[in-house]
């Protein structure tokens, strides 16, 4: 299945018959979905002027099964691999992260100091989140106690618009909206040792043909 939004609305859609096969109207603009990679459930989060909130959909019949507030309007949220947790990066510059055997909210993290979060990923093994920000940092963080290891400042320039752990977990890949080189590989070893200081090493340039491992 594929899932479409516009506005407020979801549109699901069997790839392969190329048909449509239900829709979900919410009252509030939608600003980011995810799928459980368990294929169980369907996370969608909506921004009003009053009041974010996170809908539970089950993926058999496309039904809101529960919905929570959030503490703050929403801007991405992502699943780790195992679907146990899920993060959610905020646009006043906060993340939280979810345990979804309970649905409980179980850290708010606050370190990107009211920047808004552009992408959110989980390493392999669930362990780690990488974050990054308007002002052109990458944070670090550890899943268990939602306290941060690792962080890298670059440029107020360096706006991310994307982040992925590569398979190894021991690099990241960040994907730039300017500069001459849009994608750019750090070690996390990197990001830690360089924690707390206003501009880290030099990143490796990534050649955007280059095949994921």
């Amino acid at each position: 299945m594929n899932y479409y939004v516009e506005n407020s609305l979801v549109e699901i859609r069997d790839f392969k018959q190329r048909e449509l096969v239900d829709t979900i109207q919410f009252d509030r603009r939608i600003t980011t979905l995810a799928v459980d990679p368990r294929r169980r459930n369907i996370l969608v989060c909506t921004n009003g002027h009053d009041q974010s909130k996170m809908y539970l959909l089950e993926t058999n019949q496309f039904k809101v099964i529960d919905k929570y507030s959030l503490r703050a309007n929403a801007r991405i949220c992502r699943f780790s691999p195992d679907g146990r947790t899920l993060t959610i990066g905020h646009q006043e510059g906060q993340i939280s992260l979810w345990d979804t055997t309970n649905w409980n909210e179980v850290h708010w993290m606050v370190e990107h100091r009211s920047m808004m979060i552009d992408s959110v990923d989980f390493s392999k093994d669930g362990r780690t989140l990488a974050s990054t920000c308007r002002n052109g940092s990458i944070h670090l963080w550890h899943v268990e106690t939602g306290t941060g290891f690792g962080h890298l400042r670059r440029h107020l320039s360096d706006e991310y618009i994307g982040l992925t752990f590569m398979a190894n977990g021991t690099s990241l890949v960040a994907a730039r909206r300017n500069g001459k080189s849009p994608l750019i590989e750090y070690q996390t070893t990197d990001l830690q040792k360089n924690a707390g200081q206003k501009d880290g090493p030099a990143p490796k340039k990534r050649n955007p043909s280059d095949e994921r491992p």
